[in-house]
Formats: structure tokens, sequence, C-alpha cells
């Protein structure tokens, strides 16, 4: 019933059969710290407290996680071919494709609420190349079964979208305009805040799915059909 309603939803995704299995765990427990420490503006605050004090940097263990990943896949290709220009694209390549548009996407999404219906505002264009953090401070493959590995991959992958979707898409706008457009009759600010956690952690999934299903899966697959080579035909 349950896997039915998912498929009808457009929330299942097609898993590859080998994954890292460790490293799928060590994404999907950062991504639910992030999402977690994320929804503390809505959570009770004697929950907060617990939160706060087993609290751990997910974003921290996304970044350990990116070079160790990074570094051995750039390794990988090294060790099999020689190291020129073509082989360090087609590394950049890969990545920028997985990262790059999902991220314009949703920092597009972003300022265009962000500025809808005020006088011109900040157009954050220093977010599309980068530099934000220069000029401002801020702070072995596994074939699995089962339904625990299936849920941490399933997490795993769609961790990056949870990642750019549950903060400032999430608690700005979405919320927000649900209270405002949606929600107006509700008076009663404990009753609002429960109704706000529970909105919080049922549309974080599916938008994120969405978001991986739509652009970061289909990028994804476009980037394994260019290979830049020095080759001449």
């Amino acid at each position: 019933m349950f896997s039915k309603l998912w498929k009808l939803l457009g929330l299942n995704i097609n898993m590859p059969a080998e994954r890292v299995y460790g490293l799928d765990i060590l994404r999907a427990f950062a991504i639910t710290v992030v999402v977690v420490t994320h929804g503390m503006a809505y959570t009770p605050r004697a929950l907060n407290k617990v939160i706060e004090a087993t609290y751990l940097d997910g974003v921290s263990i996304f970044f350990v996680l990116s070079g160790f990943l990074i570094g051995r896949i750039l390794i990988k290709s090294m060790s099999k071919q020689n190291l020129d220009f073509y082989t360090l694209l087609n590394f950049w390549w890969r990545r920028w494709l997985r990262t790059i548009p999902v991220y314009f996407f949703i920092l597009s999404a972003v300022i265009f609420f962000y500025n809808y219906g005020k006088p011109p505002g900040p157009t954050f264009k220093r977010f599309y190349i980068f530099s934000q953090n220069l000029f401002t401070p801020h702070p072995t493959y596994k074939t699995g079964k089962g339904l625990m590995f299936k849920m941490i991959t399933y997490i795993s992958l769609i961790s990056y979208s949870v990642y750019l979707i549950n903060l400032t898409p999430m608690q700005e706008y979405i919320i927000p305009f649900i209270n405002h457009d949606l929600l107006w009759l509700v008076t009663n600010r404990d009753t609002l805040k429960t109704i706000n956690i529970f909105l919080y952690y049922l549309l974080t999934i599916p938008l994120s799915v969405y978001s991986y299903k739509l652009i970061e899966r289909p990028f994804m697959e476009l980037r394994n059909k260019f290979i830049f080579s020095n080759k001449q035909s």
C-alpha cells in the first residue's frame, strides 16, 4: 500500500545496484542531522535542548566525505591514464553537472521569491560565481538488500537536494506561504508551530526527490554521454 502510494506520488528512485554502503550511512546520517538542526525553529524548546546537547555538525561530515570521494575518484582516474587536461576536464565535468544545475535552479527560485512583490533588491550575484565567502564572513562496493539498505541509499541519493531545499526555500518561503494563505484561521501559536514542524518534514522529502529526479538525475545522465577527448577522428 505504502509503496504504491510512493510510486503514485512520483517519489520512487531507481537506485544503483552498487553503492559504498558505509559512505551512504554517513551521508544519510549527515543530512538527517542537518534537517533536524534546521528544523529547530519549529520544534519545542525542550527537544531543542536535547538536540543542542547531542549536536553533531552534519555539514562538516559532508566536507570530509566530499574531500575523500573527490580525492579517491581523481587518484583512480590518474592511475588509469596519464594526467592531462582532458582527464581533469572530464573529472570536473562530472562533478559540476551533479551539483551546479540544481544549485542554480534553487538559488534562482530563492532570489525570485525574495524579490517578488518588492522593490528591486539584492540579486546575490556572488552566489552564482561562488565568491560570496571571499568577501562576506560565512559561518568497496556492495550490493544491498533489505529495507534499511534501501532507506539509507534513498536518503543518500537525495541528500544534496535536501540540503539545498530544507532551510531557506522551506523556512523562508514555502511554510510562510502556507501559513499566510492556507492556515490564516489558525490563531493558536502552539498549534501553528505543531502544524509547521509536521509540514517541514512532510514536504522536505518529496520536494527534494522531485529536485533530484527532474534536475540532478537528468544532468548526471547527460554528463555520462559526453566525454572530452583530445583524440581526433
